[in-house]
């Protein structure tokens, strides 16, 4: 069994069955296309087409002569198809040699083919997302809108969120599951490629919450949604998902895992063998779903090796208004400075005016009180 980008020996073996006897050498004709080749106990020599190899073919014994493969990263060629059935064609890898004899009469054997099989080793999947979405956002509550206000473009009730990417090295050879989830505002994912995602696969989305069922992401929304999905169909289901909220004058909170592999908060590792089958399904609803296959890979290989659980993460935070309290200071009449002043400033006017006409006010009292205590010559 050969794994992605992991050396493993390979075994080349020849004798000569004439009357002869003769003792051979190996010679590599073509070498491999996706992967490099050396000899057991040459490790810095990398094989190239038309060199032979330093051990040789010797008469009685039918040897066996070690050579190591490694393939390329993030090369392979099995499974030969993605989860929902399309072939791949990554194609094979292989190499040609020969056996020649070392009598030096020019006798050669026929070239052979030795194709290399590659299994996947699952590789970590990478959750992209805008850098502008890592600030906080702000809206208003959709709930404290009334009539027509809900349409102002300058008062938003719904976050969109852009640019949102999942690249797999692995491709779309196995699915993966992702996990929205809001404190108090709800998601709608992005309908676009929606039948190619998986909602109703019981046994494969379990979550921190034990609830063994993935969520419908549609209608009004979900605090959480959970579904699988390969990640080229993730990516479409999360560029341009959306946010809203009916509580106001909270920070909300909300996160977008995805998860690759299997083990801990990932999928069971039979997930990781399996293909979607079947036809599209109806629920009570009339909701259209797919569903998964847990069959085996046919052939009975094993599918993609590595049971390492990969988690990508993505937290971005929302400050939910109030419109209303926007609403009622749009209702109060507009006038232009000096002539309308806001509240405080007209208060603090009007109590310095009243002080001053008070101490005006006793001024006069007093100036009064001493004229006439001049006129008639009394003490008052």
């Amino acid at each position: 069994m050969v794994y992605e980008a992991i050396p493993a020996a390979l075994t080349l073996t020849g004798r000569d069955y004439s009357f002869e006897h003769r003792s051979m050498r190996v010679e590599l004709v073509t070498v491999p296309s996706h992967g490099t080749l050396t000899e057991a106990g040459h490790p810095n020599r990398t094989l190239l087409p038309g060199d032979f190899l330093f051990a040789n073919l010797t008469w009685p014994s039918v040897q066996a002569l070690t050579l190591e493969y490694t393939g390329a990263d993030d090369f392979f060629n099995w499974p030969a198809t993605d989860w929902d059935g399309a072939a791949r064609g990554d194609g094979d890898d292989a190499f040609t040699f020969r056996a020649l004899s070392l009598e030096g009469d020019g006798l050669a054997s026929v070239v052979r083919t030795q194709r290399v099989r590659v299994t996947n080793v699952n590789s970590a999947t990478a959750l992209a997302v805008p850098i502008d979405y890592e600030a906080k956002q702000s809206l208003y509550a959709y709930s404290s809108f009334a009539g027509d206000d809900d349409g102002l473009d300058e008062f938003p009730t719904t976050l969109v969120v852009s640019g949102v990417n999942v690249s797999a090295p692995d491709g779309d050879v196995d699915v993966v599951k992702v996990r929205i989830a809001c404190e108090h505002g709800k998601v709608t994912i992005n309908p676009a490629d929606v039948d190619s995602l998986d909602f109703t696969s019981s046994a494969y989305c379990e979550h921190p919450t034990q609830n063994p069922s993935c969520k419908n992401p549609f209608g009004n929304g979900y605090a959480e949604t959970v579904f699988l999905g390969t990640p080229s169909a993730v990516t479409t289901a999360l560029d341009g998902f959306s946010y809203v909220c009916a509580t106001s004058h909270v920070t909300d909170t909300c996160v977008v895992q995805v998860f690759d592999g299997a083990g801990g908060s990932c999928m069971p590792a039979a997930l990781l063998n399996a293909r979607r089958s079947g036809a599209k399904t109806t629920d009570a609803t009339g909701a259209a779903s797919s569903y998964l296959s847990p069959a085996a890979i046919a052939g009975g290989a094993t599918g993609t090796a590595g049971a390492q659980c990969y988690a990508s993460v993505f937290n971005f935070t929302v400050a939910v208004g109030d419109f209303a309290v926007v609403a009622f200071a749009l209702s109060q009449p507009s006038c232009a400075y000096p002539y309308c002043l806001p509240l405080p400033y007209f208060l603090a006017i009007v109590l310095v005016l009243f002080v001053a006409l008070a101490s005006c006010c006793m001024t006069l009292q007093q100036r009064y009180q001493a004229e006439l205590r001049a006129l008639v010559g009394l003490d008052l």
